[in-house]
């Protein structure tokens, strides 16, 4: 291909080094077959002391300091600056790589089914035991952006199971990585709300949690592992599981009374099925270790989990 340029021609690349073959290109400027070549890249930076370049003719190399003027620095700190400042003020996305919406309005119009998917997705991290085998997601009714939704609430699922901090962009791949098979769906089939999110997490349990945001804009709980009832996402919620017989509202409250932690709501379901109810307690502040595990010790509790509610 270099043999084929004219040859007074002049090549010159400062986009990514391996977009030129080097030892071809040492071999054409040693040949006179070409004018000269100007590089800032390399396909090994620092360049090697060994590379045939070094020792070529009507060669200018720069060690990719393309981006490194006052002008250039100059300039990328500005559009930083005034991409931030466009953010917190307007809300306004500007330049995002990889982000799966670019209209600020569509972000604005979907940020209460973000915040829903991310609240699934801690309440699903705290629950699910073991490795995750497989996620699935399911979208009914308005909500036809489902890719966001899914990325928020794999976001938050991983968020303590990788080194790595976990966002928007790297979030499914992560969850690749680590052998999750991902299912995310939207469907229009008629569900009881107008919208919902569905998220079942396979690892050592089989758990599924379903959410809904209602005319208030507020995202509430509708489906707790098979448990129906409406639960508001905020602040410090217990999960409790127990054996459906009297007596374990007054344990609970006596334990917690005990140690001075208020009671906001206790919302209790019965499963049509099993013998066992479903709590949801809101409480005034988070509990320790040593309280969580004095609550386990009551024989009719199967689990009980603490989880702290993005607001």
């Amino acid at each position: 291909m270099f043999k084929k340029m004219k040859k007074e021609a002049r090549i010159i690349n400062v986009a990514r080094g391996g977009i030129i073959n080097e030892s071809d290109l040492a071999k054409v400027l040693n040949e006179g077959n070409i004018g000269g070549a100007a590089l800032d890249v390399f396909e090994n930076e620092p360049i090697e002391s060994t590379n045939p370049l070094l020792s070529a003719p009507n060669l200018i190399l720069t060690p990719h300091l393309g981006g490194s003027t006052k002008e250039a620095k100059a300039g990328v700190s500005t559009a930083i600056c005034n991409q931030i400042k466009n953010y917190l003020i307007n809300e306004d996305l500007e330049n995002a790589v990889n982000f799966p919406l670019q209209d600020s309005s569509e972000l604005k119009g979907i940020s209460s089914f973000l915040d829903l998917a991310d609240n699934l997705g801690i309440i699903h991290r705290n629950i699910s035991e073991g490795p995750i085998r497989s996620v699935e997601i399911n979208c009914y009714g308005t909500l036809d952006q489902i890719k966001p939704i899914s990325l928020s609430f794999l976001r938050s699922l991983l968020q303590n199971r990788v080194p790595e901090r976990v966002n928007f962009i790297n979030a499914e791949t992560i969850a690749k990585e680590l052998g999750i098979e991902l299912s995310i769906n939207y469907s229009t089939l008629d569900s009881n709300y107008s919208n919902l999110i569905s998220a079942r997490v396979v690892a050592n349990n089989d758990i599924i949690f379903e959410g809904s945001v209602f005319n208030d804009g507020l995202p509430r709980l509708v489906n707790l592992m098979g448990y129906k009832m409406e639960v508001n996402l905020k602040g410090t919620l217990l999960f409790i599981q127990n054996d459906d017989v009297p007596g374990v509202v007054g344990k609970v409250g006596t334990i917690l009374g005990k140690n001075k932690i208020n009671i906001g709501a206790y919302l209790l379901s019965q499963h049509s099925k099993e013998k066992l109810a479903f709590a949801v307690i809101r409480l005034d502040s988070p509990i320790d270790e040593k309280l969580i595990s004095e609550l386990k010790d009551v024989e009719e509790l199967k689990f009980v989990n603490q989880i702290q509610i993005n607001s």
